[in-house]
């Protein structure tokens, strides 16, 4: 693997001007490849034209076709087009990519978040407006100094390859021993975690050879910090947090409700049918709050939703696999559970007879239930991955109540979720 540099940002922030100061080093003037009106052999054949160097592909955006992303994906695993030859033998050949990349654009490249996964998120956010006189000056400087070409500075790093060769492997250990050390809590995706650490050890390597103006601590808590900011941009774009924000949205707008979807309970324990379909009990500590909700509603409204969104989902077993697959959030699945049914956001009400003591009859209206079963999560957690709210107070409480309502007081109990099998 090899990440690929992203520099995104809106017009005029400098994003386009830092990749042809990196290209600098390795040719002059450097026309970046424009990925929109590119085919897939151009953008093959600019990233295998050179090896142990870079290349610029600019003005990515998310509408791009999809074989582009895959093309992209690709170049993380150092593989470029695959094709047939035309031969007698007719062999597939692989384009082999042994240059990095940087890919510019005014666009977040967050469309499938696989390819997002796979960069080196920068974001440039200064305009040429917002810049000082001062730096609009060294600004320039950098320019012409930028056009009399840096292929000097690139022979005098080179003479250090057999240092650099030498000091890797070693300086890889310390800096993934430091950059974990420095973001532990943070539940960090290992992908993101690889890229980030490849320019930090290919500086830790040469950090007593090459003279800059800033220390490997420096650029330590720079990629600590950009890394656990990328990480979050992947949480909030990934294929579990569009569905839990669909389910948020859903419940804000009617079209799921409380008791009806899902339910919201403070246990002491749970009995769930695991992953393998064993059944087990889970005892917790202390109360917890247990989010069970009928999923297969839940993914057909999911789907519906997408439909008319035009938004791109992944599949109702994709989506249940991915959910299933979160042993931080989820517990398991419940034999059956009680819920109301709804219809068009209208309890239904069946009727029911009752014959008092003196002979007459009662008839009373009860709400209708259903037993379903249902996903079993961890609500709070859900809650603070994901920063959805499926628990809304009255308007006519005040700001007081509406605090105790927001964190009610746990009760002590237990439920067995076979018990309502049968009823």
């Amino acid at each position: 693997m090899f990440p690929i540099l992203n520099i995104f940002g809106v017009k005029g922030t400098g994003k386009s001007e830092l990749g042809h100061s990196l290209m600098a080093f390795f040719i002059i003037n450097n026309k970046a490849v424009n990925i929109l009106n590119s085919t897939i052999a151009a953008l093959s054949e600019a990233v295998a034209q050179c090896s142990n160097a870079l290349v610029h592909i600019d003005e990515y955006k998310n509408i791009i076709d999809v074989t582009k992303i895959e093309f992209l994906k690709g170049l993380w695993d150092g593989t470029g087009r695959t094709r047939m030859t035309m031969d007698k033998d007719k062999k597939r050949e692989t384009t082999q990519v042994d240059a990095g990349v940087i890919l510019s654009g005014q666009e977040m490249p967050n469309k499938d978040i696989a390819l997002f996964s796979r960069l080196i998120f920068l974001r440039t956010v200064k305009t040429n407006e917002q810049r000082t006189p001062e730096e609009r000056r060294r600004f320039q400087n950098l320019v012409e100094l930028r056009k009399q070409g840096c292929s000097h500075l690139l022979l005098d790093i080179l003479k250090h390859r057999p240092q650099f060769i030498a000091n890797y492997k070693l300086s890889a250990q310390v800096a993934a021993q430091d950059l974990y050390e420095a973001v532990k809590d943070k539940n960090i995706e290992d992908r993101l975690f690889n890229n980030w650490l490849v320019p930090l050890a290919a500086f830790h390597a040469m950090r007593n050879i090459i003279r800059v103006s800033y220390s490997y601590g420096d650029l330590l808590s720079i990629t600590a910090k950009m890394l656990v900011e990328q990480n979050n941009l992947t949480k909030d774009g990934s294929e579990v947090a569009a569905f839990w924000n669909i389910v948020d949205f859903l419940f804000r707008e009617g079209h799921i409700t409380e008791t009806g979807d899902f339910k919201i309970e403070w246990l002491t324990e749970l009995r769930i049918k695991d992953n393998d379909e064993t059944s087990k009990v889970i005892k917790f500590d202390a109360p917890k709050e247990i989010l069970f909700l009928r999923h297969r509603r839940i993914f057909e409204l999911y789907q519906m939703h997408g439909r008319q969104s035009g938004e791109e989902l992944v599949s109702k077993k994709s989506i249940a696999y991915y959910l299933r697959s979160d042993s931080t959030i989820f517990y398991g699945l419940s034999t059956t559970k009680r819920f109301t049914v709804f219809s068009d956001g209208t309890m239904q009400q069946v009727a029911v007879n009752r014959t008092r003591k003196d002979g007459t009859t009662e008839t009373r209206y009860c709400p209708k239930e259903i037993t379903d079963q249902a996903y079993c999560f961890d609500y709070k957690a859900v809650q603070t991955l994901y920063g959805i709210n499926l628990k809304v107070a009255s308007l006519t409480e005040t700001s007081d109540e509406i605090d105790d309502h927001s964190s009610p007081s746990p009760q002590q109990g237990s439920i067995d979720l076979a018990t309502d099998e049968g009823d």
